[in-house]
């Protein structure tokens, strides 16, 4: 007998060496394609040493082969030392010997080793052999794994977490102004213990440095981190990485989602000149993990200090536009819009043992080979396993208690389960075993924020994913609309469901089908949930997370083969980019988008009702109505009547019986069988089984017949109707309808599919259906066309069977219907629609349009809402945050008010770009919303940010319906003690300012648009300014007594100092800062008086002496210090009678040259290639442009005195004269760019030089001859 699997291991286990029972040995090959095959082969401890002698054997034959060249070759090749090896400091014992810090490990008489050591050594090393052996051979097996090497290290890690997050925050505070690229430096007076050496890996280089370690640092991991250092191991390092390193991988992999480790590790070996190595991807993997593992524990410091630390405080405020609820709003229907679907494509690899075989020879799967590690990602994006498998269906006894479904939600199904895979039970529950986690099941708002997210395991897109992320929603945020590829069945589930049903009823809960899947579905399925025919929705599609997958899916080529965690953090990590850096990003673009996309909808209302003028057509009222019979038809077609159901299904009971009861009477006459003589047993023997088989017959007719009654009975009770008798009307009737049913359901299902084939036909086709939606309804229309073939084929074998026949279909006639009109078929259908006005193309086309200017209204209302919501939210979200900072910088915490500030710019950096978009959408035309501040529900924020008391509701314009919620003056900044009468004049200053842009609308209403855009965007600004100015803002005119009297402002020195106080402005950091720096004192209050004036004003009146040409002053960066980064600088120029302007050039500048009084003749000449002179002659007010570079020059021809005004683009522009630059060259040049045959002499070019002017020259001499002048 062959032993058995068990016994050949059992074994196998014997003749095992101690060390292990048997080894893998794998390589790798080329197959006959070029790819290359990995193979591995189990070895026993025989075939070991078998192969161990062979393989000795080769390495002889090799050696013998070789030449004394070859050898000393390799012996080369391998003691070159490796660049920046761990091992480069194995030499310093025998250096430190040689310097004489160290000394040698010798005995004191410096002699060797005695006799008597020499043989205790002996006996020593006996017994370490004896203790080995015995080891080997004493089949003890090693249980031990270095599985929970990875939770040992984090632990290590984590009891040091706290001391690192302490560093890493001292670090950022240190580096705040040299940022990453900055090189950490320990305080003047801190205390150097010691130095450890240490191999640096950075950016661009790697190197070994002797790291400090500062007095006060316990821990040698929090030692490193507080200067900028990441350590790969907890308590011994021998290698760090910056911080710098591993943030700019973050960044870069959060943008590039396909970058991972190795390949940055490798981009690293590449920049350093060292080979990869696979320990190199670990250790840089140690730390980014500990790097981000300390940002989660600062961030939640952060959330602490803001008191944002409550359950679900970030679902809660994950969307400004959602969720950030203003007082005095209008409630939308749907008070929250979401979309949820599944994503198979950030599955991951389960690491398991290969399979094994149990006694049987069944197959059993390998046991796990994850490694022990406990960790979670920081945040709650995710919903924990344990919460979703709550909700499977092995969840679902202890819920059924007490619980009774509502019968509406018990309808039967409209037909899209038959084409959605994720509606099938039995395809969502398979998946490959291969892998653990199979996807991504989030859930996003509108504005692609991120809600909520589960993880799919070991299944397909199971409906306990939804049923979770659901109930998280609805019992998180309340009321809300979701989108679903599958909506139409989920909502029925949900509101079916024992642990929903009351939850999806009190919170109004919608399931809906998106606008891109929806097309996929069922018409009958399509007038109820897809999002154009549904109230409330506006034209929100609801297929948000279909963009979001096209980015995220970037994600698997790094996590696909990662460990759980690694998986689940680079998600996280993801999600938490995305929403800041993506969705908050593009925000403000969004919801211009959609503003603009609901205001083009609302442009073809005046189509709609020309189309409804050519239907004799007086209301949009009719729409409703033509929806409604389209619903009760298309339900027609899926189903018979009920009446004649019954009536066809007593009937075919009715003729079961009949056949019954003759089945009965037959088997109760048949004769029983003869009994044979006693003698003969083998004849008793069939004579009883045949006797036994005519009673079997004749309790199995009994049976049946009975059942049949029994079930007449009942349908006749149903019916309210006596026993039908055979050959009677109802008898005959009934029959009628059983021959014609066969035809009539194949009549139906093909009029059902034809007529949805129609009008997703119609969609295609239609004005504006993009090209993604138009493919994704081909394949509908494909799937549809084997289904439609299949009717066709079912009712050509009806038609055939009818009495009398009834025509039969082809494909080809079927596809060339266009119209309902054309298909005549439908005479034969119970309901004739041909000329129903709601299955025309025009009138579909006009209900079609109906409802979307209905949404597009919605859309507006909604968009108005959230717009305004959006700017109350930057405004108080920066005012709170900017509270805080002050609040801990100020307690004596500055280094989680730097982090409190690294928080705020997260999002604040876009916050100018959200506003310029926003303020430039309520300046278009139809924008009937408002862009000022309102008050929020949630008070959270309202701490720092103090609010106006006593704002009332402005006026509404006439001849408009835009509600203008009160604009609030944000007061945050100002003084407490601002006295109560000028907020009182201010506001009195408010409604006088509407009501002059209210009269100015009425009568300009065309040019001046919207007088609430106006008031919003402009009221919060021009409250800073004096009333004056605000009217003539608008151009208006307030009557008044008498013109306030205005004194001549009096002269303004130029400031001395100009050119020192512009250096000192360059090296500030923005705009803000140089004017902080130049108008205030040291103090922090704005300038007043005269030193204002003298910073702010250039007064060109200061003209120097000129010459008898004229004068010029340029106002530069040099004399007019506020001027520095601005890009611009200017002159005035008086020009007298005949003075020229000598022809000069502006290196650095453009010029546009302005004559404000008078008359100049100006000229220039371009570069090589182009030196034609351009002349012209300028009036008054009149202007022209001098190029960079180009030489010119303007030129007085009248005897009057001339003005020009000259402005550049350059601060500090430049002035170079021709004649005097020329002249100054030496003499030897001049001659010889001069061409003169005979030399100059040099007190000849002195002479010219001291007769150059300085600028203007007195003029030509014609000139002055006219003039009478002298030159």
């Amino acid at each position: 007998m062959a032993p058995s699997l068990s016994q050949q291991r059992r074994a196998n286990v014997r003749s095992a060496s101690a060390v292990s029972n048997y080894v893998n040995i794998s390589s790798s090959t080329k197959n006959s394609s070029g790819r290359i095959v990995k193979k591995t082969r189990r070895l026993t401890p025989a075939q070991m040493l078998l192969l161990k002698v062979e393989t000795e054997r080769n390495m002889r034959e090799r050696e013998a082969a070789m030449t004394e060249a070859d050898r000393r070759e390799r012996d080369r090749r391998r003691d070159i030392p490796e660049a920046f090896s761990l091992d480069a400091n194995d030499g310093d014992y025998e250096d430190d010997i040689l310097r004489g810090t160290t000394a040698m490990d010798i005995s004191n008489s410096g002699e060797g080793p005695s006799e008597e050591d020499v043989r205790n050594s002996d006996e020593t090393l006996l017994d370490g052999l004896r203790r080995h052996h015995n080891r080997l051979f004493s089949r003890r097996h090693d249980r031990r794994t270095r599985r929970d090497r990875t939770q040992i290290m984090v632990a290590a890690f984590a009891a040091q977490m706290e001391r690192m997050a302490d560093a890493y925050v001292g670090w950022s505070l240190a580096t705040a102004e040299s940022g990453l690229g900055g090189t950490y430096v320990p305080p003047p007076d801190s205390v150097v213990e010691r130095t450890q050496n240490v191999l640096v890996v950075d950016v661009f280089s790697t190197y070994y440095e002797d790291v400090p370690m500062i007095q006060g640092d316990l821990l040698v991991a929090s030692a490193y981190v507080r200067q900028g250092l990441m350590p790969v191991s907890p308590y011994f390092p021998g290698v760090v990485i910056t911080i710098r390193a591993l943030e700019t991988f973050r960044v870069a992999h959060l943008r590039c989602p396909r970058l991972g480790v190795q390949a940055w590790v490798r981009a690293l070996c590449d920049l350093h000149g060292v080979p990869p190595r696979t320990y190199l991807a670990q250790q840089f993997t140690v730390a980014f993990d500990l790097y981000l593992a300390i940002r989660a524990v600062v961030d939640k410091r952060v959330q602490v200090a803001l008191a944002r630390n409550t359950p679900n405080w970030r679902l809660k405020n994950s969307c400004p536009a959602c969720l950030y609820k203003l007082e005095g709003e209008e409630e939308l229907l749907f008070p929250m819009l979401a979309t949820i679907d599944g994503n198979n494509s950030l599955k991951r690899f389960w690491r398991r043992e290969r399979e094994d075989f149990d006694e049987d020879g069944a197959v059993i799967p390998g046991a796990s080979k994850e490694r022990v590690d406990n960790r979670e990602p920081a945040g709650d994006y995710y919903l924990p396993r344990e919460e979703v498998d709550r909700w499977a269906k092995e969840g679902l006894d202890e819920m059924m208690k007490g619980f009774v479904a509502n019968d509406d939600w018990l309808e039967d199904e409209d037909g899209c389960g038959e084409r959605w895979q994720n509606m099938k039970e039995d395809v969502t529950a398979r998946a490959y075993g291969m892998y653990d986690e199979t996807g991504i099941f989030p859930a996003l708002c509108r504005h692609n924020f991120m809600l909520v997210v589960v993880d799919m395991v070991k299944s397909g897109e199971l409906a306990k994913y939804g049923f979770a992320v659901t109930n998280h929603l609805m019992r998180t945020l309340g009321k809300l609309g979701l989108g679903y590829d599958i909506g139409c069945k989920f909502d029925k589930m949900v509101k079916s469901h024992p642990g929903l049903a009351a939850l999806a009823a009190e919170t109004g809960f919608k399931c809906l089908v998106g606008a891109f899947h929806g097309c996929g579905h069922c018409r009958c399925c399509q007038v109820k949930n897809l999002t154009t025919y549904v109230e409330g929705v506006g034209l929100e599609g609801l297929e948000g997370c279909e963009s979001f997958f096209s980015k995220s899916n970037a994600l698997a080529s790094t996590t696909r083969y990662a460990t759980a965690f690694h998986r689940k953090q680079a998600i996280t990590e993801y999600f938490k980019h995305a929403d800041t850096f993506d969705a908050y990003q593009s925000l403000s673009l969004l919801l211009c988008n959609k503003y603009r996309a609901a205001l083009k909808v609302k442009a073809t209302l005046p189509a709609l009702l020309h189309t409804m003028a050519a239907l004799n057509l007086e209301s949009r009222d009719v729409f409703a109505t033509w929806l409604e019979k389209e619903k009760v038809f298309l339900q027609t077609l899926s189903k018979e009547p009920p009446q004649e159901t019954l009536e066809m299904e007593y009937y075919q009971k009715l003729v079961n019986l009949v056949d019954h009861e003759e089945r009965l009477t037959e088997v109760l006459s048949l004769p029983a069988p003869e009994a044979p003589p006693a003698a003969d047993a083998a004849g008793y023997q069939r004579a009883a089984a045949a006797t036994r088989a005519i009673e079997t017959q004749r309790r199995h007719a009994l049976e049946r017949r009975d059942k049949s009654l029994a079930t007449v009975q009942d349908l006749e009770a149903r019916l309210g109707t006596e026993r039908w008798v055979p050959g009677g009307e109802k008898w005959e009737g009934a029959a009628t309808m059983v021959g014609r049913r066969r035809y009539q359901r194949a009549l139906d299902a093909l009029e059902g599919l034809i007529i949805a084939r129609m009008f997703e036909l119609f969609k295609v086709n239609l004005a504006g259906t993009g090209y993604k939606l138009r493919k994704h309804i081909a394949k509908a229309l494909q799937a549809r066309s084997k289904a439609v073939k299949a009717a066709i084929e079912r009712y050509n074998a009806a038609a055939d069977g009818m009495t009398p026949r009834k025509p039969t279909l082809s494909w080809e006639q079927v596809v060339d219907f266009a119209f309902l009109s054309d298909f005549d078929l439908l005479r034969e259908g119970r309901e004739d629609i041909r000329e129903e006005p709601w299955a025309l193309p025009s009138g579909r086309a006009a209900m079609d349009q109906h409802f979307k200017l209905l949404r597009a209204d919605e859309e507006i209302k909604r968009l108005n809402l959230e717009i305004r919501r959006f700017v109350t939210y930057i405004d108080d979200e920066d005012a709170f945050l900017a509270h805080h900072e002050t609040r801990l910088r100020t307690g004596g915490n500055p280094g989680l008010a730097h982090q409190v500030g690294l928080h705020r710019m997260e999002r604040a950096r876009f916050d100018s770009m959200h506003l310029e978009r926003l303020g430039k959408l309520s300046t278009e035309h139809g924008f009937t919303g408002s862009i000022s501040c309102g008050v929020s529900v949630s008070k959270e924020r309202h701490e720092g940010v103090a609010r106006a008391v006593g704002d009332t509701e402005m006026p509404a314009p006439r001849s408009t319906d835009v509600h203008m919620a009160p604009a609030r003056r944000n007061e945050a900044g100002r003084e407490e003690d601002e006295d109560d009468g000028e907020d009182a004049d201010l506001d009195e200053l408010a409604d006088t300012f509407v009501s002059i842009v209210q009269i100015a609308h009425d009568d300009r209403h065309q040019s001046l648009g919207s007088a609430s855009q106006l008031v919003a965007s402009v009221i919060p600004l021009t409250m800073l300014f004096k009333s004056s100015v605000i009217v003539a803002a608008l151009g208006c005119v307030l009557s008044t007594s008498a013109a306030p009297a205005v004194a001549t402002p009096g002269p303004v020195p130029v400031v001395a100092n100009a050119a020192a106080i512009a250096s000192g402005l360059k090296m500030e950091p923005s705009m803000n800062h140089r004017l902080t720096k130049l108008l205030t004192d040291s103090s922090g209050k704005l300038l007043t008086g005269d030193a204002l004036r003298q910073l702010t004003v250039f007064d060109f009146n200061n003209q120097p002496a000129g010459s008898k040409g004229g004068s010029i002053l340029l106002a530069t960066v040099d004399n007019f210090p506020i001027l520095e980064e601005l890009g611009i600088s200017g002159a005035i120029s008086i020009v007298e009678p005949c003075g020229l302007n000598l022809p000069h050039t502006h290196p650095r500048a453009n010029e546009f040259f302005t004559v404000i009084d008078g008359i100049l003749g100006t000229g220039f000449v371009q570069e090589n290639g182009f030196n034609t002179v351009i002349e012209t002659q300028l009036g008054k007010y009149q202007g022209t442009v001098f190029p960079m570079g180009s030489l010119h020059y303007q030129q007085n021809p009248t005897c009057s005195p001339a003005v020009f005004v000259a402005s550049l683009n350059n601060e500090d522009p430049g002035r170079s004269d021709m004649g005097a630059s020329y002249w100054m060259l030496p003499s030897d040049i001049v001659d010889a760019a001069l061409g003169y045959p005979e030399t100059i002499g040099g007190s000849s070019i002195d002479a010219w030089r001291s007769k150059l002017p300085a600028n203007l020259a007195a003029g030509v001499d014609s000139c002055l001859k006219a003039c009478g002048l002298s030159a």
